[in-house]
Protein backbone atom coordinates (compact mmCIF):
# COMPACT_ATOMS: atom_id res chain seq x y z
CA UNK A 1 0.00 0.00 0.00
CA UNK A 2 2.71 2.60 1.04
CA UNK A 3 4.62 1.45 -2.68
CA UNK A 4 1.44 2.41 -4.54
CA UNK A 5 1.09 5.65 -2.61
CA UNK A 6 4.48 6.86 -3.08
CA UNK A 7 4.40 5.79 -7.13
CA UNK A 8 1.29 7.82 -7.52
CA UNK A 9 2.17 10.75 -5.88
CA UNK A 10 5.35 10.52 -7.93
CA UNK A 11 3.42 10.25 -11.00
CA UNK A 12 1.32 13.29 -10.10
CA UNK A 13 4.21 15.65 -8.92
CA UNK A 14 5.70 14.81 -12.24
CA UNK A 15 2.88 15.85 -14.06
CA UNK A 16 2.27 19.03 -12.05
CA UNK A 17 5.96 19.66 -13.16
CA UNK A 18 5.39 19.68 -16.78
CA UNK A 19 2.33 21.01 -16.73
CA UNK A 20 3.36 24.40 -14.65
CA UNK A 21 5.03 25.86 -17.69
CA UNK A 22 4.00 26.80 -20.93
CA UNK A 23 5.64 26.61 -24.01
CA UNK A 24 5.88 30.66 -23.92
CA UNK A 25 7.96 30.41 -20.38
CA UNK A 26 10.35 27.75 -21.89
CA UNK A 27 14.02 29.31 -22.33
CA UNK A 28 15.07 28.80 -25.62
CA UNK A 29 18.41 28.11 -26.86
CA UNK A 30 20.68 26.10 -28.90
CA UNK A 31 24.04 24.70 -28.23
CA UNK A 32 26.37 24.94 -30.93
CA UNK A 33 27.35 21.34 -32.13
CA UNK A 34 28.21 21.44 -35.63
CA UNK A 35 30.81 23.94 -36.73
CA UNK A 36 34.33 23.86 -38.21
CA UNK A 37 37.08 26.05 -39.40
CA UNK A 38 39.39 26.37 -42.16
CA UNK A 39 42.59 28.41 -42.17
CA UNK A 40 43.38 29.38 -45.76
CA UNK A 41 41.11 26.31 -47.29
CA UNK A 42 42.91 23.61 -45.17
CA UNK A 43 41.31 22.53 -41.95
CA UNK A 44 42.05 24.23 -38.53
CA UNK A 45 42.97 22.41 -35.46
CA UNK A 46 40.20 24.14 -33.53
CA UNK A 47 41.82 22.20 -30.70
CA UNK A 48 44.65 24.34 -30.69
CA UNK A 49 45.66 26.58 -27.92
CA UNK A 50 42.74 26.34 -26.64
CA UNK A 51 43.52 29.04 -24.13
CA UNK A 52 43.51 31.26 -27.12
CA UNK A 53 39.51 31.47 -27.06
CA UNK A 54 39.34 32.51 -30.98
CA UNK A 55 35.40 32.63 -31.29
CA UNK A 56 34.02 36.07 -30.43
CA UNK A 57 30.08 36.78 -31.00
CA UNK A 58 28.55 39.58 -31.29
CA UNK A 59 24.56 40.54 -31.45
CA UNK A 60 23.21 41.74 -35.17
CA UNK A 61 23.63 45.08 -33.87
CA UNK A 62 27.58 44.60 -33.21
CA UNK A 63 27.00 44.83 -29.75
CA UNK A 64 29.40 42.76 -27.73
CA UNK A 65 27.88 39.13 -26.93
CA UNK A 66 30.72 36.50 -25.49
CA UNK A 67 34.24 35.08 -26.52
CA UNK A 68 34.42 31.30 -26.59
CA UNK A 69 36.95 28.98 -26.99
CA UNK A 70 36.57 26.08 -29.45
CA UNK A 71 37.03 22.87 -26.95
CA UNK A 72 33.77 23.09 -25.31
CA UNK A 73 30.14 23.37 -27.01
CA UNK A 74 28.49 26.02 -26.01
CA UNK A 75 24.52 27.40 -26.36
CA UNK A 76 23.12 30.57 -27.82
CA UNK A 77 19.95 32.29 -27.55
CA UNK A 78 17.60 32.05 -30.31
CA UNK A 79 18.21 34.68 -32.70
CA UNK A 80 20.96 36.00 -35.04
CA UNK A 81 24.70 37.13 -34.24
CA UNK A 82 27.92 37.96 -35.92
CA UNK A 83 30.50 35.67 -35.44
CA UNK A 84 34.48 35.78 -36.31
CA UNK A 85 37.36 33.71 -35.40
CA UNK A 86 41.07 34.91 -35.03
CA UNK A 87 44.29 32.75 -33.98
CA UNK A 88 45.47 35.94 -32.06
CA UNK A 89 42.61 36.41 -29.95
CA UNK A 90 45.27 39.06 -27.27
CA UNK A 91 44.91 41.98 -30.44
CA UNK A 92 40.90 41.66 -29.94
CA UNK A 93 39.35 44.23 -27.43
CA UNK A 94 35.85 42.90 -26.27
CA UNK A 95 33.82 44.36 -25.01
CA UNK A 96 34.16 46.96 -28.09
CA UNK A 97 31.70 47.53 -30.71
CA UNK A 98 32.16 45.24 -33.53
CA UNK A 99 31.88 48.21 -36.14
CA UNK A 100 34.65 50.01 -33.65
CA UNK A 101 36.82 47.07 -33.69
CA UNK A 102 39.97 47.96 -35.48
CA UNK A 103 43.57 45.55 -35.44
CA UNK A 104 46.53 48.03 -35.99
CA UNK A 105 49.48 46.72 -38.74
CA UNK A 106 52.17 45.39 -36.59
CA UNK A 107 55.08 47.51 -37.52
CA UNK A 108 57.81 45.22 -37.73
CA UNK A 109 55.87 42.89 -39.75
CA UNK A 110 56.62 39.55 -37.68
CA UNK A 111 53.39 38.63 -36.29
CA UNK A 112 51.47 35.89 -38.50
CA UNK A 113 47.80 36.81 -37.81
CA UNK A 114 44.47 34.85 -39.48
CA UNK A 115 41.04 36.41 -38.87
CA UNK A 116 37.76 35.11 -40.68
CA UNK A 117 35.21 37.89 -41.71
CA UNK A 118 32.29 37.81 -39.68
CA UNK A 119 29.90 35.96 -40.50
CA UNK A 120 26.17 36.19 -40.09
CA UNK A 121 24.70 33.47 -38.01
CA UNK A 122 20.97 31.96 -36.58
CA UNK A 123 21.80 29.81 -33.58
CA UNK A 124 20.52 26.36 -34.39
CA UNK A 125 22.42 26.62 -37.69
CA UNK A 126 25.46 25.32 -39.27
CA UNK A 127 28.93 27.17 -38.42
CA UNK A 128 31.64 27.54 -40.77
CA UNK A 129 34.31 30.14 -40.70
CA UNK A 130 36.74 30.31 -43.15
CA UNK A 131 40.25 32.22 -41.79
CA UNK A 132 42.94 33.95 -44.05
CA UNK A 133 45.87 35.09 -43.15
CA UNK A 134 46.00 38.72 -43.21
CA UNK A 135 49.54 39.14 -43.05
CA UNK A 136 52.27 38.73 -46.11
CA UNK A 137 55.76 37.39 -46.21
CA UNK A 138 57.79 40.89 -47.33
CA UNK A 139 60.91 38.69 -49.68
CA UNK A 140 63.63 40.40 -51.15
CA UNK A 141 65.27 39.37 -54.68
CA UNK A 142 69.09 40.30 -55.16
CA UNK A 143 70.00 42.06 -58.79
CA UNK A 144 73.19 41.15 -58.87
CA UNK A 145 74.66 38.65 -61.57
CA UNK A 146 77.52 37.52 -59.50
CA UNK A 147 77.32 36.13 -55.69
CA UNK A 148 78.83 38.92 -53.80
CA UNK A 149 79.79 37.58 -50.23
CA UNK A 150 81.13 40.79 -48.58
CA UNK A 151 78.32 42.00 -47.65
CA UNK A 152 76.45 40.40 -44.02
CA UNK A 153 73.34 42.36 -43.75
CA UNK A 154 70.41 44.06 -45.81
CA UNK A 155 68.55 46.92 -45.40
CA UNK A 156 65.30 47.08 -46.73
CA UNK A 157 62.88 50.34 -46.79
CA UNK A 158 59.21 49.27 -47.37
CA UNK A 159 56.51 52.03 -47.40
CA UNK A 160 52.50 51.42 -46.80
CA UNK A 161 49.54 53.37 -47.31
CA UNK A 162 47.61 50.56 -45.15
CA UNK A 163 47.19 51.51 -40.94
CA UNK A 164 44.99 48.92 -39.84
CA UNK A 165 42.29 46.20 -40.20
CA UNK A 166 38.72 46.58 -39.89
CA UNK A 167 36.75 43.46 -38.26
CA UNK A 168 33.51 44.40 -39.19
CA UNK A 169 33.41 44.83 -42.97
CA UNK A 170 37.32 42.67 -43.45
CA UNK A 171 38.69 45.54 -45.04
CA UNK A 172 42.25 47.09 -45.04
CA UNK A 173 41.94 50.99 -43.81
CA UNK A 174 44.13 53.27 -45.65
CA UNK A 175 45.80 56.18 -43.73
CA UNK A 176 49.08 58.16 -44.59
CA UNK A 177 52.11 56.04 -45.96
CA UNK A 178 54.14 54.81 -43.65
CA UNK A 179 57.97 53.70 -44.04
CA UNK A 180 59.09 50.77 -42.05
CA UNK A 181 62.97 50.25 -41.66
CA UNK A 182 64.30 46.53 -41.56
CA UNK A 183 67.50 45.31 -41.13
Amino acid sequence: MKKLLKITLAGALAVAAMASCSHDEVYKTQVIRDFSMTLDGEPWNIYYNTSNMPLFIYHEDGSFFANYSTSYRFSLEEGNYRIFATNMATFITPPTNLNNQIIEQDPEGKLTFAISDPVHYKAGDELRLALKTRTGKLRLRSMDTKPDKSYAFVRAIVTTPISSYSVANGALIVGDATSYEYI
